[in-house]
């Protein structure tokens, strides 16, 4: 693992086993917003469109999902982005239509990086995503309104009609490959354990989704 996953930061040493580094996780933290719009008013007024898009995208690496070996920082990513559009119409006069739709979704997780790796617990920091959980939420909104002005004389009648749609998509994520435990209540030797091969404990786990709809 060592030799196909290097850290980049330990020195070479005289081959002993340890040695000692002082790192520092870096402070990594970007966000990036975005947003597009269109109108178009017809010269009589007698319809006006308009269009409407954002987006925001969030990355950050915590302190906690930091590892020394570079492939295995799994950062955090929160994204948002939202589309938005609309017709005012009018058919005739004191006769009008107001339609809008939008849709917007959201994603907010981590991931673990190189799940065929499993997590090795031996005490000093080893190659594998520091990630034993993954957690991902993905949200979907869709909606859609229809309505109809009737204006004649003093009154005003109103019909419509709207669909609103909402989805949740989420996983609780496990390391798939196992967690491979070389500490030892008896000995205290972790790293002895993993230099000679002798794993303690090995745990499996299941991931678990969940996909949740509303109409």
């Amino acid at each position: 693992l060592l030799q196909t996953y290097p850290d980049g930061v330990v020195p070479v040493t005289d081959g002993s086993l340890t040695t000692v580094v002082k790192l520092r996780a870096p402070n990594d933290f970007r966000n990036a917003t975005g947003m597009a719009r269109l109108d178009e008013v017809a010269r009589a007024g007698s319809r006006r469109l308009f269009a409407r898009a954002i987006w925001n995208r969030v990355k950050q690496m915590p302190d906690g999902l930091y590892s020394p070996f570079q492939e295995f920082s799994a950062p955090i990513a929160q994204n948002a982005t939202a589309v938005a559009g609309g017709a005012v119409m009018e058919l005739r006069p004191g006769l009008t239509v107001d339609l809008h739709a939008n849709v917007s979704t959201t994603y907010f997780g981590d991931s673990r990086l190189h799940e065929e790796i499993p997590a090795l617990e031996a005490g000093p920091t080893l190659p594998g995503s520091r990630v034993n959980q993954e957690f991902r939420e993905k949200g979907t909104q869709g909606e859609i309104s229809d309505n109809l002005l009737w204006t004649r004389g003093s009154h005003l009648i109103k019909f419509g009609a709207g669909a609103l749609l909402r989805g949740t998509q989420s996983l609780l994520g496990v390391v798939g490959a196992g967690v491979y435990s070389y500490s030892s209540t008896t000995s205290g030797n972790s790293l002895g354990n993993f230099e000679a091969d002798r794993v303690q404990q090995i745990s499996m786990a299941r991931s678990e989704e969940h996909t949740s709809e509303l109409q």
